[in-house]
């Protein structure tokens, strides 16, 4: 079933299984701030594992912790979410751990997440997360309003949060093999590995990326390994 509410003035459409939920996600949508809502594929698994969704919109934000065009003039996508969406949840769900889900903007933002607050997320998918968003930067698009230059936007790209060894024990990165992005995720997948950090990986699966057909092709497989982690993570605290 899903409702909507509202969140220190911003709508959250929330997806609540007909069972008893066993963990809270988040999901971060692209910029184009579409939602798995009404996705049968996504719906289904949600239902299936158990999972109470909070599917969270802040447009051409790019999820940054800096003021964005449109978004607000008193708050930072990422205060938003932390200050104001995590609270919320973990009031509601107690001690679950918290899993994140993000798409394209959203992917890069999950991973960002995921690495300033590795305690707060436990478990991290990013599908064809746009990791080298500075690319973006002179296109037309609020990065040219939210960073003076190029490198600006590059010092606050996922690769450059992951300063150490304490990240989300259950990272998941997805990027068809023919995205613009694929490059960005491989770096990131490279200084993963050199550090010795436990993630998993799906460059190869080709299915028209950056689209919903992959985002609906990836998903049981993002979703069921979020679960998995959860559960593993739960564990822990009992």
């Amino acid at each position: 079933m899903w409702t909507t509410e509202t969140i220190a003035g911003r709508d959250a459409e929330i997806f609540l299984p007909s069972r008893p939920f066993r963990f809270p996600v988040l999901f971060l949508t692209d910029w184009d701030d579409q939602s798995p809502r009404e996705n049968p594929v996504w719906e289904r698994l949600f239902e299936d594992f158990q999972l109470s969704v909070y599917v969270l919109k802040t447009g051409d934000s790019w999820w940054a912790d800096r003021p964005a065009p449109g978004f607000s003039e008193d708050i930072t996508p990422q205060s938003w979410l932390m200050t104001q969406v995590a609270p919320r949840v973990r009031q509601q769900r107690a001690l679950s751990p918290f899993g994140l889900i993000g798409l394209g903007a959203g992917g890069q933002g999950a991973l960002r997440l995921g690495f300033k607050f590795p305690k707060e997320f436990r478990a991290v998918a990013s599908i064809e997360g746009t990791v080298d968003l500075q690319e973006l930067h002179g296109r037309g698009t609020s990065l040219d309003t939210m960073y003076a230059t190029k490198e600006h936007v590059r010092q606050d790209t996922p690769v450059l949060h992951l300063r150490g060894y304490d990240v989300p024990p259950y990272l998941w990165l997805g990027c068809s093999p023919d995205s613009f992005w694929r490059r960005g995720n491989e770096r990131l997948h490279e200084k993963l590995a050199a550090l010795g950090l436990p993630h998993v990986i799906d460059f190869g699966t080709a299915v028209c990326g950056h689209s919903w057909s992959y985002y609906d092709t990836m998903a049981p497989r993002v979703v069921r390994y979020l679960a998995e982690g959860l559960q593993a993570e739960s564990l822990k605290l009992m």
